[in-house]
This record gives structure tokens, sequence and C-alpha cells, in this order.
């Protein structure tokens, strides 16, 4: 498996993301990866991270590399928690 970087930036957050970050009109880091399997496209992620939150971990995300955010910020570390999230069927045309 491996790991494609789509999207890597601070960014305005879609319509409905801030509504569920409770920030309107407000910049944030946003991460779009693809995982991939043989060259195949298998799934999609796309994390929306507030900028205080940036701001407390910078030097974690930027040495993300092609590496998972969950693994790397998420799953060992008791001090972070996850909220709700949501999954839809994409196609890409």
């Amino acid at each position: 498996l491996s790991l494609i970087v789509v999207l890597n930036e601070f960014s305005y957050p879609f319509p409905d993301e801030s509504i569920k970050l409770n920030e309107t009109n407000q910049l944030a880091f946003i991460r779009e990866v693809r995982l991939e399997g043989d060259g195949i496209p298998l799934t999609r992620g796309r994390v929306i991270i507030p900028l205080s939150t940036y701001h407390k971990h910078q030097a974690a995300f930027s040495h993300l590399g092609t590496k998972p955010i969950g693994e790397t910020l998420l799953y060992n570390n008791p001090n972070v928690t996850r909220s709700d999230f949501e999954y839809a069927c994409t196609e890409d045309g």
C-alpha cells in the first residue's frame, strides 16, 4: 500500500466542514490523501485541522511526508481526541 498526498496546504474548509468546526470563514490546514494498492486507488481521506491545533503540533505536521496522519499524531497520543467523522462514496471521473 502507498499513501499519495493530494493536498497539503492552508485553505478554507468547505462550508459544511466549517460548521462542524464552529469556525466559519477561518483558514485551516487541510490534508487530502489517497491510499493505493498496486497502483489502484482504494480510498481517499480529507482531514481539516484548525489553526490552533496545527500550531500546537506544527513540527509533527511539517514532517508527515507520506505517513498517515493518524499513525503519526492520533493513535499513539493519549492527549489527542478524534471528533466524529463522515464518509461518502465518491467517483473520480
